[in-house]
């Protein structure tokens, strides 16, 4: 899974296609305005659609954080009694899965 928007590159296929003339194909097209030959080839509304369905991952991940810490913190808060405790428990417990996690996968 890789970080940030969508990478595509959007492109008017109907302008491409009425071109009739040229019996080049499209990926010679392409290559030849030096597009990314990695990034998807999509229309304005597919683009705009995928745009769309990352923003609402964003913010549903966001919410799924900030969610799963509170309960955390509401865990910790519930066995220990303290609130210093619990907000270490929310802050270093990352850390701590991390390493646990980092340890397992050596060996």
């Amino acid at each position: 899974m890789r970080n940030g928007p969508p990478k595509m590159i959007i492109v008017n296929f109907g302008t491409y296609s009425s071109d009739a003339n040229s019996q080049r194909t499209f990926e010679d097209l392409a290559r030849e305005k030096g597009w990314d030959m990695h990034a998807s080839f999509v229309t304005p509304s597919e683009a705009q659609m995928r745009i769309t369905d990352y923003e609402r991952k964003k913010w549903i991940s966001l919410f799924a954080g900030i969610g799963g810490a509170f309960l955390v913190f509401v865990a910790a808060y519930k066995i220990w009694e303290d609130w210093i405790t619990a907000i270490a428990c929310v802050l270093v417990g990352p850390v701590g899965i991390a390493w646990g996690f980092q340890r397992s996968n050596k060996g």
